[in-house]
């Protein structure tokens, strides 16, 4: 069994290939990334969820998201189902599929897809070097600038900070 070191190294090899074979630059636009994916994209409202995958390899793939969340929470669920797409559903023999982002999830398998969403949205090298440029005087950097650039939540630059070995959580 792999390592979680191991695993989140995979992840960013994989992400950074994705991006390049698909030409895609920082900031992404998630409802872009996965249109040129060829996978359906829906909002919906009046869901107890954040985003949700759906489908199978015959008649074809779809994430659901709720449109009642900010964009910078969209993008994220919906970079997290992408994951959980390329990760575990593709892998499966299973023809039906279907995962939740929810609050809370804390599973493996929720794990690998947030780690997916944050390599994709916040590629290592680009979130380190962003950080050089923007350290202040006194050596400080302003996640809300991070977050702006990137389109995520504060929260996930934080995370992905501390991932990354730049700052403790």
């Amino acid at each position: 069994m792999s390592s979680r070191y191991e695993i989140r190294e995979q992840i960013e090899e994989l992400t950074q290939t994705m991006r390049i074979r698909l030409n895609l630059s920082t900031p992404l636009h998630m409802i872009d990334v996965i249109k040129k994916l060829g996978i359906n994209c829906n909002p919906v409202e009046n869901v107890d969820y954040d985003a949700r995958l759906s489908g199978n390899k015959e008649e074809g793939y779809c994430i659901s998201y709720n449109k009642t969340q900010g964009f910078v929470r969209q993008q994220f669920s919906i970079a997290h189902e992408l994951g959980h797409l390329i990760l575990h559903t593709y892998n499966r023999n299973d023809s039906q599929s279907v995962y939740y982002r929810r609050n809370g999830s804390v599973s493996q398998i929720e794990w690998e897809a947030n780690e997916f969403a944050a390599a994709l949205l916040m590629p290592r090298e680009e979130f380190i070097d962003f950080c050089k440029e923007h350290v202040n005087l006194e050596g400080k950097i302003y996640l809300s600038i991070l977050a702006e650039n990137f389109k995520v939540s504060e929260q996930a630059v934080r995370v992905r900070g501390s991932v990354l070995g730049l700052w403790k959580a």
